[in-house]
C-alpha cells in the first residue's frame, strides 16, 4: 500500500511538472508572437501599418514603458529587450546575412568575425524618444512637472538598458551639440530644444522652489535628487560595456558620444570661469548644476572603492593640442587658460614630460622591431613612473569632468548666492536706517528674497550635497597622497603644481557655504570633511605648493569654520572634527602649530591692505585657541618650537594688538563726535517746536 501510494504521488508530481513546462513553453511562444507583432506594427519599413497606426502603437509602447513596475499594466521583464533584438541583423562571412532568431542576441558572446547592422533600429528608437520627450508648439521640449517626471524617466532608463536604446539616445539629432552653437553661442535656445532638456532644466521651471514652506521645499529637493539619480542611471548605462560592444569605431560608441557631448557643453561655457561674463552666451546655472550633480553621482563607484591610485595625474600635464591619436587620453578638459597652484603650462616641466612621452613611444617602436632597449628603459623609468598611478581613462576623465562641471555650475551659483545675501543685507540696513525708503526698496527686496529662496532650494538638495562632498573629499585625499608619497616625489610635485587653483578654492567655498547656510539635517556625512581639513593644514606649510597669498589666506578661515562650534541648528558634529583633527595630529603637533605660526608671519608678504592681513591672522588665532584648549601636547609643541619662529609670531601679534587699540581709540573719538551731532540735532528740533 505504501509503495502504491508513493508511486501515485510521484506520478502526480511528474504530471504537474510536465503541465507547468507546457504552460511555460506556450507562454514563451505567445510572447514571441507578441514581439513579432509589435515589431511589425512599430516599423515603418514593414509596410503593414499606416502612419496613424504606428503613432498609436508608439503611444501604447510609451505607456507600457513608463508604467509603475509594481502595477500589473506593465511589460514582462525582458520583453522590451527582446523587441529591440529584432532590429539586430548579424552578418557572418562574406556578405551572407541572417536575421536574429527568437533568442536574445548578445553581441559580446558571438564570434569576432561577425558584424552587426542595427541601423534600422533608429526608425523605432528616435520616434519613441520624440514621444517621450515631446516638442510643444514653439518647437521646444515640453517641461516636466513635479508630479510628471517619473514616467518619462522610467522610459529613458529602460530604453538605455539595451545597446540599441543607448545608441538611439546618443545618435538622436537633438542630442549632439550643433556646430552653429560654437559660432552664435545661443545656448539658451539650445537648452530649450535639446533632447534631455526637460531633465536638465527641471529645477528652473519647478514651481515648488518659489514656496517658503519647509515641507514643500523638502519635496522639491527630493524631486531634484530623483531626477539627477535617474540621469545618473541613464548615463551609467550609456557607459556600460554591454552598451558599447559591437561598434567598429570607438568614436561611434554611446560612451564616447556622451563624453563628447559633456566636453562640448563645458568647453562652450568656459566664459563662466571669469569674474564677469555674458549670461546670454552661456548655459543656465540650473543646467550646469544638474550636470555637476549627475557626474558627482557617477564618481561614487570608484570613490567607494577608494581608487585614488587609478586617477592619472598626467591628465593635468598636457595641452589639448599635444594629444595624438596614439595617446591614451583625448584631454577633453582644456586647462590651457587656467591658473595653476604653482606652475604655468609654458614651463620646462611640461616640455620635459612631453619628451619623456616621446622617448617612451620611440622605445615601443624599437621594441617591436626587435632592438635591445633595456638600457633605454632603465634610463627613463624613474622619470616616467607616475607615483603608482595606473592609467584609467574612465575614472580619470569622469573625475576631472566632474570638477570642471561643479566649478562652472554649483560653485559659481554659490558665489552668486553669497553676493545676493550681501545685497539683501544692504537693502535691509537702508530700510532700517530710513523707513521711508521701504516703499521704494520693498519690491526689490521681495524679488531678491524670492530669488534667494529659489537658489537655496536648488543648491542644497540633500543627496546632491552628499555626492559633491564625496567628490571633494576624494580629491583632497588624492592630493594628500601625492603630497605625502616620497616615491617619485619630483613627478608628484609636478602633478600637484599643475592642479588648477579652483580645485582648492571650490573645496573651501563648498564647505564654507554649507557651514553658514545648510541645516544639520541636510548636512553631508561628518567624516567627509576631515580630508579637506588635513589638506588645508598640509598646504599651509611654509614653502608649500600654494603661491597665491589670497588663496592661502583662506585656509585658516576654512579650518575654523569646520572645527568651530556653531548654533544648534547647524552642524552638531564639530567636536567630531576636533577629535579627528587631534587624533590625526597626535604626532604632528609641532608641524600643525608651526604651520599656523609661520603663516601668521608670512601673511605680511603680498598683502598691502590691513584687513586682508587681519582676517587670516584673526582666524589663525582662533584656531590656535581651539587647539590649545583641547590638547596639552599642542601647548608643549609651541614651547618646543625654535625661539626665532615664536619671537616673530609674538612680535607680529603685539603689533596687531597695538594697532587695533589705536584704531579703537580713534573710533571712540568718531563715536563721540557723532553723538554730539545727534544731540545738537535733537536740541535744535526741540527749540524749533518751542
Amino acid at each position: 500500500g505504501l509503495t502504491s501510494s508513493s508511486s501515485s504521488s510521484s506520478m502526480k508530481t511528474s504530471y504537474s511538472q510536465a503541465k507547468l513546462e507546457a504552460q511555460v513553453k506556450s507562454l514563451e511562444g505567445l510572447c514571441q508572437v507578441l514581439i513579432s507583432y509589435a515589431h511589425l506594427s512599430l516599423s515603418p519599413s514593414a509596410g503593414i501599418c499606416d502612419a496613424g497606426q504606428i503613432k498609436a502603437s508608439l503611444a501604447t509602447c510609451r505607456t507600457l514603458l513608463g508604467a509603475e513596475p509594481k502595477m500589473s499594466r506593465t511589460l514582462p521583464p525582458g520583453m522590451f529587450n527582446l523587441l529591440l533584438d529584432r532590429y539586430i541583423v548579424v552578418a557572418e562571412g562574406e556578405g551572407s546575412c541572417k536575421s536574429s532568431s527568437s533568442d536574445n542576441i548578445n553581441p559580446s558572446s558571438s564570434s569576432s568575425s561577425s558584424s552587426y547592422d542595427d541601423s534600422g533600429s533608429e526608425e523605432f528608437t528616435h520616434p519613441l524618444l520624440d514621444g517621450i520627450l515631446s516638442l510643444d508648439s514653439k518647437g521646444e521640449r515640453s517641461k516636466w512637472t513635479s508630479d510628471g517626471y517619473s514616467r518619462p524617466m522610467r522610459c529613458l532608463a529602460l530604453l538605455s538598458s539595451h545597446r540599441l536604446g543607448a545608441k538611439g539616445i546618443t545618435s538622436h539629432p537633438s542630442f549632439a551639440v550643433p556646430k552653429e552653437l560654437e559660432q552664435h553661442r545661443d545656448f539658451r535656445n539650445y537648452e530649450r530644444k535639446m533632447l534631455l532638456s526637460p531633465a536638465f532644466t527641471f529645477t528652473q521651471w519647478d514651481r515648488l522652489t518659489q514656496s517658503q514652506d519647509r515641507v514643500t521645499i523638502e519635496t522639491a529637493q527630493a524631486n531634484f535628487d530623483a531626477v539627477q539619480a535617474g540621469l545618473c542611471t541613464i548615463f551609467g548605462r550609456l557607459c556600460s560595456k554591454s552598451s558599447n560592444v559591437g561598434f567598429s569605431k570607438t568614436g561611434a560608441s554611446p560612451r564616447n558620444k556622451l563624453y563628447r557631448w559633456i566636453t562640448s557643453i563645458l568647453r562652450l561655457n568656459k566664459e563662466r570661469r571669469k569674474m564677469s561674463y555674458n549670461p546670454t552666451k552661456a548655459a543656465s546655472a540650473h543646467f550646469l548644476i544638474t550636470l555637476g550633480g549627475v557626474l558627482a553621482r557617477m564618481c561614487r563607484p570608484f570613490i567607494k572603492r577608494r581608487q585614488h591610485n587609478v586617477v592619472d595625474g598626467r591628465y593635468l600635464l598636457s595641452k589639448r593640442e599635444d594629444s595624438s591619436s596614439e595617446s591614451k587620453f583625448k584631454w577633453r578638459v582644456e586647462y590651457d587658460d587656467v591658473t595653476r597652484l604653482a606652475a604655468s603650462m609654458n614651463d620646462k616641466d611640461v616640455s620635459s614630460f612631453a619628451s619623456i612621452r616621446a622617448a617612451a613611444k620611440d622605445i615601443r617602436a624599437r621594441e617591436q622591431q626587435g632592438d635591445d632597449v633595456k638600457s633605454s628603459k632603465a634610463e627613463i623609468r624613474p622619470k616616467a613612473i607616475s607615483t603608482r598611478i595606473v592609467s584609467s581613462v574612465a575614472v580619470t576623465e569622469t573625475l576631472f569632468l566632474t570638477m570642471e562641471a561643479l566649478h562652472l555650475g554649483w560653485n559659481r551659483q554659490a558665489e552668486g548666492l553669497a553676493q545676493l545675501v550681501r545685497h539683501l543685507h544692504q537693502i535691509r540696513q537702508e530700510i532700517a536706517q530710513n523707513p521711508s525708503m521701504e516703499s521704494l526698496l520693498g519690491q526689490r527686496h521681495r524679488m531678491l528674497n524670492l530669488q534667494y529662496n529659489h537658489s537655496r532650494v536648488v543648491l542644497y538638495a540633500q543627496d546632491e550635497l552628499q555626492a559633491i562632498a564625496e567628490v571633494y573629499s576624494f580629491v583632497s585625499e588624492w592630493m594628500l597622497q601625492l603630497l605625502e608619497n616620497q616615491e617619485d616625489s619630483s613627478l608628484n610635485r609636478r602633478v600637484l603644481e599643475h592642479v588648477p587653483e579652483y580645485f582648492l578654492d571650490d573645496i573651501i567655498t563648498f564647505w564654507t557655504m554649507l557651514r553658514s547656510e545648510v541645516l544639520a539635517s541636510s548636512y553631508p556625512s561628518a567624516d567627509l570633511g576631515m580630508e579637506p581639513i588635513k589638506l588645508a593644514f598640509s598646504l599651509m606649510r611654509r614653502g608649500s605648493l600654494v603661491k597665491n597669498p589670497h588663496l592661502k589666506g583662506k585656509l585658516p578661515g576654512f579650518i575654523l569654520c569646520m572645527i568651530e562650534e556653531g548654533p544648534p541648528s547647524r552642524l552638531t558634529s564639530r567636536h567630531s572634527y576636533q577629535n579627528s583633527l587631534l587624533s590625526w595630529g597626535s604626532n604632528r603637533e609641532s608641524t600643525i602649530i608651526g604651520s599656523l605660526i609661520d603663516l601668521y608671519v608670512d601673511i605680511e608678504i603680498g598683502e598691502n591692505q590691513y584687513y586682508a592681513k587681519f582676517k587670516p591672522r584673526y582666524d589663525i588665532c582662533r584656531v590656535l585657541k581651539i587647539i590649545w584648549g583641547e590638547s596639552e601636547k599642542a601647548k608643549n609643541a609651541f614651547r618646543q618650537l625654535p625661539s626665532e619662529r615664536t619671537v616673530k609670531f609674538v612680535n607680529m601679534l603685539l603689533n596687531d594688538i597695538i594697532w587695533l587699540l589705536d584704531e579703537a581709540l580713534k573710533c571712540l573719538e568718531e563715536i563721540h563726535v557723532y553723538q554730539e551731532r545727534v544731540k545738537a540735532r535733537e536740541e535744535g528740533k526741540t527749540l524749533g517746536r518751542a
